[in-house]
């Protein structure tokens, strides 16, 4: 059983965290939860759990979902593929971003540039562009109320044994997106950077 103490300076008890509850079937985290939890605060909850599920493809647990008295939502949980994030109205434990950002969230997803044309065609404010960092390609977007999000699709390695393959990646790539140009298809390529033009030079390529 765990024990409890005084906790000075106020009149509650703190839980002591060295005992295990009596209950050892318990999982720590409960099953389908991560080990971190984010917690967004949004003014307008319902609203935020139709922005998200909309412009990010996220889902809401709605057994999961919470009504005050008032009929509007009070907390809610979201998945995001195999993660999950809470959401909740301004309370002790913060307030909504429109009053100051305070941090951001990383999500990886399985086709990135899709995520970035979805959310900008639905209007979406996008903080950063597509590029790659750290075999990251990623972009930055801002929610309904200014949460700042990276999503990001992991594409090599990166750091000194990663480097080989990031640029065979960026080649790779370069070949295809020039490929793939309607005016471009079979065509030997002719690289600006170079003097003389070299033909071959994998910056076209």
């Amino acid at each position: 059983m765990s024990s409890s103490t005084l906790d000075p300076g106020s009149s509650r008890r703190a839980i002591s965290l060295s005992h295990p509850p009596a209950d050892s079937a318990a999982t720590n985290p409960p099953a389908s939860f991560p080990r971190i939890l984010p917690h967004l605060i949004y003014d307008d909850v319902d609203a935020a759990i139709a922005w998200l599920t909309q412009v990010f493809g996220f889902q809401e647990r709605t057994a999961a979902h919470h009504t005050q008295a008032d009929g509007t939502t009070g907390r809610a949980q979201m998945t995001v593929l195999d993660s999950l994030i809470t959401i909740g109205r301004p309370s002790v434990h913060g307030d909504s971003p429109r009053r100051g950002v305070s941090s951001m969230l990383y999500v990886y997803v399985d086709d990135v540039a899709g995520h970035y044309e979805h959310a900008q065609a639905l209007g979406a404010m996008i903080v950063t562009e597509l590029q790659i960092h750290a075999g990251d390609r990623r972009y930055q977007v801002a929610d309904l109320e200014g949460h700042q999000w990276t999503f990001a699709q992991h594409l090599y390695d990166a750091g000194p044994t990663g480097l080989n393959t990031g640029v065979r990646w960026l080649r790779l790539q370069s070949r295809r997106d020039r490929a793939n140009r309607p005016d471009r298809r079979g065509q030997p390529g002719r690289c600006d950077r170079c003097r003389p033009p070299d033909p071959w030079c994998w910056w076209w390529r």
